[in-house]
Order: C-alpha cells, then structure tokens, then sequence
C-alpha cells in the first residue's frame, strides 16, 4: 500500500508556476501538484471513507490534518503540516496549502522536492520591472508549454551513484527526473535537463581518465596525463571543468598545468608559435 501512495507522479499531475523573475529576466520555475492529485492518490489507496482531514487555526497559522484508518489499530493516525498563503484567495490558499505538504509527509509527490533547478531566460514581452521589481506577463503562459518528463528507471539508479575521488566528490544524483523539457507554443525549446549532461553523470562517465589525469599530474607526467585528458569529449570537458569552489573535480593548481602550453604540446607536439 505505500508504494502505492509513494509512486512517482505521472506528468499529467504535475504543473509548473513561476516562483521569481528577477531584473535581468531570469524566471524561477517551480514543479508542483494541485490539491486534486493528493485527494485522487488517497481516493485510490484507502479508497473514499477511508482517510479524513482537518483544519485547525494554531496561533494565526491554518494547519492541516490527514488522517487515514488502521484497521490493524483500529483508530486513525495522523499527519500535519501548515499551509502559507497565495497571492489571491489568502484563506484558500492557506488551507489547499496545508493540505497538500501534509500529503507530503504521506509521501505523495515527495520526489517534487529533488527536481532539477528550473531557470528560463524570458522575452522581453514575457516580463515587466516596475518599482525595481520583475514580474511576469500575461504574455508568458506555462499552461501552454509541452513537459517532457522520464523518471529514472529502477536499474539506472546504481549507475548514477559516483565512485570517490577523495577530496573531490561532487554530491549524487537524487531527482527522480533524467529528462526535462520545456518549449513554448511556438515549439521552441525553452528549457532542458538531461541526466546525462549533468556533472555528476560525466565524472561517472569518464571516472577512469579523470583519475589518471590526476595521478600523472601529481608526478608531472605531463604525456600520460594529456593523453587521458583528451580522452573526453571536448563537449564533456567543458561541463567537468568546474572551479574547485564550485564542486569541480580538479584542483586549481590541476586546472592551470591542464590550461598551460606545455600540457597541450605533451599530446599534440611542439606549436609552430
């Protein structure tokens, strides 16, 4: 019963909203599920009469209660979370809160939460700063847009987990999303995140020559260290090649010998300069 309560939402669950526009006309994209998706997934599990809810005003906060029957028990267990307004019915908007992150600790949806950054550079009809403050258009309508979503699949899941590289580990991957895209009515692509162009998928990817090049280097062994380097795809590279503060999986010193002259001249020869 619970995996049925925890299975991934399905893209016909999942909406998108605008969290933030900034000046420079960069909109914040949030992943999130109505209130219609935590009563269906209940519905479907416990089955209606089955499970309850309630509201409680705690101080001047509107929190939500979501019990379900244990016929083991015999009597209900609870979970509770509190809501926070929206921008237009405050009540509402507070209580359909409640209701859907008490559904969280249930575990519908949760997977919502590791869901990639979504960044998206608008149009200039798509935003407007007034007062020093960026907010969207009518002009900018995710109802239109076209989600491409693919969960990772239970086999992948061991694939993505990195080996160590000590002192250099860049975190794992947790979303539950390999492939996100996002195009306008116009079809034009708007967004995209794959999996397999993140970070820490390449350094998975391509662990082997990255420990090699490290290793060499530290024993100046400029040849064999080039040589692994330019075993990656330049594509690859550039997305690997991260500052040390960032995450990046090389040191600064190893990011200046692999940017030098003499480590280019060790794997394609002296330069005609």
């Amino acid at each position: 019963m619970s995996s049925m309560l925890n299975r991934p939402l399905g893209p016909s669950e999942i909406n998108f909203r605008v969290q933030s526009v900034n000046k420079g006309g960069y909109a914040t994209i949030l992943a999130y599920k109505d209130a219609r998706v935590d009563i269906n997934r209940l519905n479907m599990v416990f089955g209606p009469g089955n499970w309850q809810r309630k509201h409680d005003l705690i101080g001047d906060r509107l929190y939500c209660s979501v019990g379900l029957w244990n016929d083991d028990l015999k009597q209900w267990c609870w979970v509770q979370d509190v809501g926070t307004e929206s921008y237009t019915e405050a009540e509402k908007g507070q209580a359909s809160d409640a209701f859907k992150r008490a559904c969280f600790n249930l575990g519908v949806g949760i997977e919502l939460y590791d869901y990639p950054e979504i960044k998206i550079k608008l149009k200039d009809y798509e935003f407007d700063v007034n007062n020093g403050k960026a907010k969207q258009t009518y002009r900018l309508n995710l109802n239109r847009w076209y989600w491409k979503i693919r969960p990772i699949k239970e086999d992948e899941k061991d694939t993505l987990l990195l080996c160590s590289i000590p002192s250099y580990d860049l975190p794992p991957i947790t979303t539950s999303v390999s492939f996100l895209q996002a195009r306008d009515e116009d079809g034009t692509i708007r967004f995209t995140y794959d999996i397999e162009r993140t970070p820490q998928f390449l350094v998975k990817k391509h662990l082997n020559s990255i420990l090699s090049i490290k290793e060499n280097l530290s024993i100046d062994n400029l040849s064999t260290a080039s040589e692994a380097y330019n075993e990656i795809p330049k594509e690859d590279v550039e997305i690997i090649w991260k500052a040390p503060s960032k995450g990046g999986v090389f040191t600064t010193k190893e990011l200046q010998i692999m940017k030098s002259k003499e480590f280019r001249e060790a794997y394609f020869g002296p330069s005609n300069e």
